[in-house]
């Protein structure tokens, strides 16, 4: 419901035509808008009429009508309503996160909601940013992540006035992501053998591969983490992109998993270098003690072993060869080392419904299976390595 108050008159035009003009005001009494009521016959048609648009909360006052920009650049602000509202709910919105979402409001739609009102909102506007940045080449995933930032704070502004949604119809853009890319056992090999990368660099790269860590949890690991007397690493901290706070691992993810030989030895040879004093970090930042490496940082890293071990810059992007990619080159060679699949789900920190019907989330449950998994994984990188080294020499 609304609390305008709506009236209707009579006018005739000089050329003899009628029609009936509503005119809408606040509960002060003031004007919020005049209105000319088509397709009606009759006065009691226009009132019923006017008093429906009365009421659908499309008939607003500037003060309750806010410019689209004006009102985005509040919302996506970490002291804003909606980002407060969250923080209470124990589902605090990171920094960043908010940060971001004002940055591409800024960038993708400023030039087609100038000057715009939340009432002149319309799907066709955000059609018209999304031609735009398809025209720019931007990914459809890129545009549905850029059109999110004004949905959600549009359907939050709808439901604070209790109106419909204006963009509840706006279409959102197919998604044929490429699949992320998998090393061959020959390629997991050549990196194992692989000399010249900084250690801390290789290690993640290994945390990666042979461990199957995310890439927050590889920044977010901590010697405190690894336990090289049981061969055995804790996966407690997750670091991700851009963050500040250290958290855990996404959802279910916490979880123990065994400690390759090949990544052990990595990682002591990390821990013999010169590296900042103090830092709990395994993939220490280089410049600061309280933080673990960049994202960019291992990214790069992981792109010049692609490129040490023969794989081309145009083959990286072909097979779409990616840091997260590594996980799955990992479930790959846990199931060619023949660790069951349910394993190799709790090793990856993967939940799905199918399994947890049949398996519980308990650790206790994996941990008779790790000396299991540690021999199979062993015997696959022995393997891996012989392949490596028979691919250098045929292609020597």
């Amino acid at each position: 419901m609304t609390d305008l108050s709506v009236t209707v008159t009579e006018r005739v035009y000089p050329s003899g035509e009628k029609v009936y003009m509503a005119r809408f005001r606040d509960p002060d009494g003031r004007l919020v808008r005049s209105k000319v009521i088509k397709d009606v016959r009759t006065r009691d048609q226009a009132n019923r009429k006017a008093a429906q648009l009365a009421n659908s909360g499309k008939i607003v006052s500037k003060k309750n009508n806010p410019l689209v920009l004006e009102y985005l650049a509040d919302f996506w602000n970490e002291n804003g309503a909606y980002v407060s509202s969250k923080a209470r709910q124990n589902k605090p919105m990171s920094p960043r996160y908010v940060e971001q979402s004002a940055r591409l409001v800024q960038r993708h739609f400023s030039q087609v909601l100038k000057n715009k009102r939340m009432s002149q909102l319309t799907p066709g506007l955000i059609e018209d940013a999304i031609t735009i940045m398809s025209k720019s080449g931007l990914s459809n995933r890129s545009i549905n992540i850029a059109v999110q930032t004004v949905r959600v704070p549009v359907a939050y502004y709808a439901r604070m006035q209790n109106i419909i949604d204006p963009l509840r119809n706006a279409s959102k853009q197919d998604e044929t992501s490429t699949p992320r890319g998998v090393l061959t056992l020959a390629e997991v090999g050549a990196i194992v053998n692989l000399e010249g990368e900084a250690p801390r660099i290789k290690a993640a790269v290994l945390l990666g591969a042979l461990c199957g860590l995310r890439l927050g949890e590889v920044r977010g690991l901590q010697w405190e983490d690894v336990d090289f007397e049981k061969r055995l690493i804790n996966v407690i901290h997750n670091n991700p992109s851009g963050e500040d706070d250290i958290r855990k691992p996404k959802k279910g993810s916490e979880r123990v998993i065994p400690l390759p030989s090949v990544v052990a030895d990595e990682l002591k040879l990390v821990l013999s270098m010169p590296r900042p004093k103090d830092s709990p970090f395994v993939i220490y930042n280089e410049k600061r003690n309280d933080r673990p490496a960049t994202t960019a940082a291992i990214r790069a890293g992981f792109r010049r072993m692609l490129q040490g071990i023969n794989i081309s810059n145009e083959d990286i992007r072909n097979r779409n060869l990616v840091f997260h990619g590594l996980r799955h080159s990992f479930v790959s060679l846990s199931r060619a080392a023949g660790i069951p699949d349910y394993i190799v789900q709790k090793l990856a920190g993967h939940k799905t419904a199918a399994m947890m019907e049949h398996y519980s989330d308990h650790a206790e449950n994996v941990v008779p299976f790790l000396p299991q998994a540690a021999e199979g994984m062993a015997r696959i990188l022995a393997n891996a390595t012989e392949e490596a080294k028979k691919a250098s020499e045929s292609g020597a």
